[in-house]
């Protein structure tokens, strides 16, 4: 195929598909798969966007919410077989792990979102900007909302 009839999509899949792996390694234990399924995704849905690299980042993000969703236990799972957890250090991370998500489940889904990717994901405020569509002030006030209400549940309890 010469590079004169390749889409807009194929264009940036060629230039750009490792930054999209990388991108994808930060958020999945499957990248590729996820990779996969978001250029499916994108193939199936053609887009008028025209910042292509921005709108697969997205689709890939909210795709791998989909699958996160769908898999709940894939933390456990992606453990390799001969891993040992001490139990009582077990019990307690998911106690913590259990709680913590439970006191985010609280927050409105855009304050869930940023504080994910900021402090779960380790995401720039550049790069949560980028994804999400807020400003850098926005997401500064968001997070500290954030940190604010979780603090203030986690001392009532």
């Amino acid at each position: 195929m010469h590079s004169d009839t390749k889409t807009p999509l194929e264009k940036i899949l060629e230039e750009r598909r490792g930054d999209l792996l990388v991108f994808a390694s930060s958020i999945s234990s499957n990248p590729e798969d996820l990779l996969q399924e978001a250029i499916y995704r994108a193939l199936k849905y053609q887009s008028s966007e025209t910042n292509i690299y921005r709108w697969l980042k997205q689709i890939i993000r909210n795709t791998a919410i989909d699958q996160y969703r769908k898999d709940k236990d894939r933390d456990v799972e992606t453990l390799p077989p001969d891993y040992e957890i001490p139990v009582e250090d077990a019990v307690t991370e998911v106690l913590h792990k259990d709680f913590r998500d439970h006191l985010l489940s609280q927050l409105p889904p855009v304050s869930q979102q940023v504080w994910a990717l900021r402090h779960f994901q380790g995401f720039s405020y550049e790069e949560i900007s980028t994804i999400t569509g807020l400003s850098i002030t926005s997401i500064k006030s968001r997070l500290n909302r954030t940190k604010t209400a979780l603090e203030k549940s986690f001392q009532a309890n």
